[in-house]
């Protein structure tokens, strides 16, 4: 772990998190019993050496330290080092698209998809792109894909109905959503999202019966509560 820490991802060792909490362990036991050693020379000489250590390792990875805390610049030290490395182009794309750089996502996206046609990920990535963009028709186009290679993702099928929902196609949203509730009845957004097309049906009740589901099972949510009392509020 010392090691990926000091030369990740120069060699792809991958670093996480949690595994710090047991390498921890078993340094703090090897440098206890390492210092407890050198107390019989001197009894300052292992708070001395404590000192040096620390800040000697903490000038030796402040630079490491800071691309790690911001993820775009990992994902560019990533790539750096592993060109050609899949792994390293999706964390890439990936940062760049939680960062909302759009533009420089897609074409990483493209390139991942050229090399593993079969990755879905990366087509619903470029999918809500399109959508952030208007482009609809490319947005279903990628949707459509990413559910060819793994049908009925609820993620994939939420997101394929909003953009019907930004083209007013209703039944085409309902009938999409219905199938993302199917796959997971727990996701409480896509009720949410199916009661407002319900309700721009003119079916009221239906959308209120979806809300009071979603109540049933997360009592108390306060998007659906919201959903739900706008919706009481509205009516004629």
């Amino acid at each position: 772990v010392m090691a990926g820490a000091r030369f990740q991802p120069a060699y792809v060792l991958t670093i996480e998190p949690h595994w710090l909490y047991f390498s921890s362990i078993g340094l703090f036991f090897i440098a206890a019993r390492g210092l407890w050693m050198f107390e019989k020379y001197h009894h300052l000489l292992p708070a001395v050496l404590i000192v040096v250590l620390t800040f000697g390792y903490a000038l030796a990875t402040r630079q490491l330290n800071r691309i790690w805390a911001d993820p775009v610049a990992y994902g560019e030290y990533f790539m750096a080092h592993n060109p050609d490395f899949e792994k390293a182009r999706i964390f890439m794309a990936n940062a760049y698209f939680r960062e909302g750089l759009h533009h420089e996502a897609k074409p990483l996206y493209l390139s991942s998809l050229r090399n593993i046609p079969t990755d879905w990920m990366p087509l619903n990535s470029l999918g809500i792109i399109a959508d952030i963009e208007g482009r609809y028709d490319d947005a279903l186009e990628y949707f459509q894909k990413a559910l060819e290679i793994n049908p009925g993702v609820p993620g994939v099928l939420s997101n394929m109905a909003i953009v019907y929902t930004r083209m007013n196609k209703w039944d085409e949203a309902q009938s999409v959503l219905e199938q993302a509730i199917e796959q997971n009845p727990w996701m409480l957004t896509t009720r949410i999202n199916l009661a407002t097309v319900y309700e721009k049906q003119g079916r009221r009740e239906e959308a209120a019966a979806v809300l009071e589901e979603n109540l049933r099972i997360a009592p108390g949510d306060p998007q659906t509560l919201s959903s739900l009392n706008k919706l009481k509020l509205e009516q004629p």
